[in-house]
């Protein structure tokens, strides 16, 4: 993905569409915790396949489980507009939107 627009003031990007699944998560940048997401896909929340086996195995049943990203590559046509994105913090506590923000300048 790479940035169609920006604006400086705000924070605000326009992110374009994904072009190549495999490289959606780069793995030198994971911390290593069990749930996460990429940034910009906040509204994908991503989890190990430890964590996913204990979640199938728990009894709660209010989660999805899918496999990868088939559903976005599925809808990759959907994607075409681009994908808009505030700052970091509007969807982690200022600490962390910091801590993992500053380093990219999405804090």
């Amino acid at each position: 993905m790479r940035v169609l627009e920006s604006c400086p003031g705000c924070l605000w990007k326009n992110y374009g569409p994904i072009v190549d699944f495999g490289k959606v998560i780069d793995w030198d940048q994971w911390t290593g915790e069990d749930f996460f997401f990429v940034w910009p896909l906040t509204g994908h929340r991503l989890c190990t396949e430890r964590a996913a086996r204990w979640l199938e195995t728990s009894g709660i049943r209010s989660f999805v489980l899918g496999r990868g990203f088939e559903l976005l590559e599925r809808k990759r046509n959907s994607l075409n507009f681009g994908i808009p994105r505030g700052a970091l913090s509007e969807v982690l506590p200022e600490d962390l939107a910091l801590k993992y923000g500053k380093p990219l300048g999405l804090e």
